[in-house]
């Protein structure tokens, strides 16, 4: 797997945090940590086959097309086989109202093939592959990604105290309470409960657990040899069995399960 990974520029950072470029050529099949983060996935003409299951439902990524990811909490698998190669736009929590103008609410555990009814993207699509130098020299492509994104800035409006509960829960890693939160954001519980849900698609509760699992795991995988019960109890959970319950609930099986797969490209999706 070759894995290519860009930072936004200045500015751009409200609405992308990273673009990926991935290119496969064999076979990989793994369980992913809970998607903190809605994403854009542009698949190219000729990829060969990528498969997402969600809970029970499972979805076919077509050669050609673009797909927009919301969060996922649910236990989802991903299974990569052939030639591929894919530009993913891994966004904002708060960017599925940016891009869409709906209740973010809509997108959560959800994968939509959205190529025939959002042209700006289906164009930039087409940008990126029909375009030889484009095509196999990813470095090109970050301004043309960007170009397009950007226009979505000029139409955002994410309440400040959104941004401000983002930004606690990911500082704090999740380990923070609705009432803390409502403090850093300077509102109240009910009104930042309100916002929350409908831009970004979740209670606060439920994204700053997403946050804490997601971000413990990735420090786990990341040294394979670290002692589980002392990051369990650092990421403020009662003790390993507490935190194979989340492993279950949000991965579908338990820890162990999980460290045996090949798990390289979840360490760089976390």
């Amino acid at each position: 797997m070759r894995y290519l990974e860009f930072s936004p520029s200045p500015g751009f950072d409200l609405l992308v945090s990273r673009l990926v470029f991935m290119e496969n050529s064999g076979t990989l099949n793994f369980r992913t940590v809970p998607r903190n983060y809605p994403a854009v996935i542009i698949t190219a003409p000729d990829s060969g086959a990528w498969q997402i299951e969600i809970g029970h439902s499972r979805h076919q990524l077509h050669n050609g097309n673009v797909y927009f990811a919301g969060l996922g909490f649910t236990p989802s698998k991903m299974s990569f086989n052939g030639k591929l190669k894919i530009w993913v736009a891994i966004l904002k929590p708060q960017a599925a109202q940016i891009i869409f103008g709906d209740n973010a609410g809509a997108f959560v555990n959800e994968i939509s093939c959205v190529s025939d009814i959002h042209a700006p993207l289906r164009l930039l699509s087409e940008q990126l592959w029909e375009n030889r130098e484009n095509r196999n020299n990813p470095e090109n492509s970050v301004q043309l990604i960007e170009r397009y994104f950007v226009r979505f800035l000029e139409r955002q409006n994410i309440k400040p105290a959104i941004l401000r509960a983002l930004d606690k829960i990911h500082t704090t890693k999740g380990k923070v309470s609705v009432r803390e939160l409502a403090d850093a954001a300077f509102t109240c519980n009910r009104h930042l409960l309100r916002q929350f849900i409908g831009q970004v698609g979740v209670n606060p509760k439920k994204y700053s657990a997403m946050v804490r699992f997601s971000k413990l795991m990735n420090e786990w995988m990341l040294n394979p040899a670290s002692d589980v019960g002392n990051l369990a109890f650092d990421y403020g959970f009662y003790d390993l069995s507490h935190l194979n319950k989340e492993a279950v609930r949000f991965l579908g099986v338990p820890l162990h399960e999980i460290k045996e797969q090949n798990n390289s490209l979840n360490q760089n999706l976390v």
